[in-house]
């Protein structure tokens, strides 16, 4: 997870290869598993490829942008099968954990990026080891969902419990300091849903929260923790101004509304099939910003009703469950997912889409 795909990681790429080998260990009389996902990541690939025939933007459509379909199906069905056969989502969780720890270490300069990446920049928001910081937020977000999860699985181990409110802790305040309007969103939902879930007996808890949240401050540059605090919050606050008035300064608000009005419009002229992968960016430069409007310009109702349905089926093996815990990190996290892809284009995202996978072996190993 900390190297896999990442373009701004030295060694990305030769590092990455590692999962194969693991994937070929697995392979045995039964042969390959493939899930919903994986089907549906092909489906993606196959149609995107023949769009090529109507596509407007024949042009700029290259291999090179093809290719992160390809890794993407290529290491999910890696991922998906050596985890199906160990019957476990632990690696996958731990490294969520390790690389939440390795970012803040980062964050604190402890370690310098530059010693692992082929840049070093930030100024008021934080990007760590990812090139670009929204999925940063979204993989420190769910790094802090799935020590929840595992909270809820271990209730009994007094130092574990301290180790995942650690995590949290550090996955909260790498959130924040990505100044992600994505990520923040996350964290609403997620406190949000705790409020609600919160008991009396949950107190003892909250206090142990607080107490390690204080000690882990005595070793924070609070003056930058102030910094891109202010910073993610500023955001924040012209993202509700933009959106309840006609008028505003946030060029990043006033594009995504001229992105969905330009999208909706486009998907119009071609509802059934759209107008072929990556055409949005090849017209107006950049993403939409939506995941909803990129596959409904992109691939239109045919790509955007596959592409959903693979919630639908995950959210209907969760059901059969009778294992508390599984049913609300699975229900959350498609909650999630469905949200953050009103103001990303996830789709594309390969920390998403293993995150996804996860979730569908969690589900599978419990069936």
């Amino acid at each position: 997870m900390l190297f896999l795909g990442e373009s701004n990681v030295k060694y990305a790429n030769i590092l990455s290869l590692f999962v194969i080998p693991s994937f070929i260990s697995t392979i045995d009389g039964r042969g390959i598993d493939f899930s919903f996902q994986i089907k549906t990541m092909f489906f993606l690939i196959v149609y995107f490829l023949v769009s090529y025939i109507w596509s407007d933007s024949q042009s700029f459509i290259t291999f090179d942008q093809y290719k992160i379909l390809f890794f993407t199906l290529i290491f999910l069905i890696c991922i998906h099968n050596i985890l199906i056969k160990y019957k476990t989502i632990a690696p996958v969780m731990i490294a969520l954990w390790a690389i939440t720890v390795f970012n803040f270490m980062i964050f604190i300069d402890i370690i310098p990026q530059n010693l692992f990446f082929e840049f070093e920049y930030w100024e008021l928001r934080f990007y760590g080891t990812f090139n670009n910081p929204n999925i940063g937020a979204i993989s420190f977000s769910f790094a802090l969902f799935f020590a929840d999860y595992t909270l809820l699985k271990f209730k009994q181990n007094n130092i574990l419990k301290t180790l995942l409110i650690l995590i949290m802790i550090l996955s909260f305040v790498l959130v924040v300091a990505t100044a992600s309007k994505k990520g923040i969103l996350l964290l609403s939902i997620f406190f949000i849903y705790k409020v609600f879930k919160l008991k009396k007996s949950s107190f003892k808890n909250v206090l142990l929260v607080l107490l390690v949240f204080v000690i882990s401050v005595q070793f924070i540059d609070l003056t930058l923790i102030d910094k891109v605090f202010d910073s993610s919050f500023t955001r924040v606050n012209k993202f509700i101004t933009e959106t309840r008035t006609s008028s505003g300064t946030d060029r990043s608000t006033q594009q995504r509304f001229f992105y969905l009005k330009e999208g909706l419009t486009g998907f119009f002229d071609s509802p059934l099939v759209g107008h072929g992968f990556r055409s949005f960016k090849a017209k107006y430069g950049n993403y939409s910003h939506n995941n909803y409007v990129e596959l409904l310009y992109c691939g239109g109702l045919i790509i955007f009703i596959i592409y959903y349905l693979m919630y639908i089926k995950l959210y209907k093996q969760s059901l059969i469950h009778n294992i508390t815990a599984v049913k609300i990190i699975t229900f959350f996290s498609i909650m999630s997912f469905l949200t953050i892809d009103l103001a990303a284009v996830t789709y594309l995202s390969k920390n998403v889409q293993y995150i996804i996978c996860t979730l569908f072996v969690l589900n599978y190993n419990e069936n």
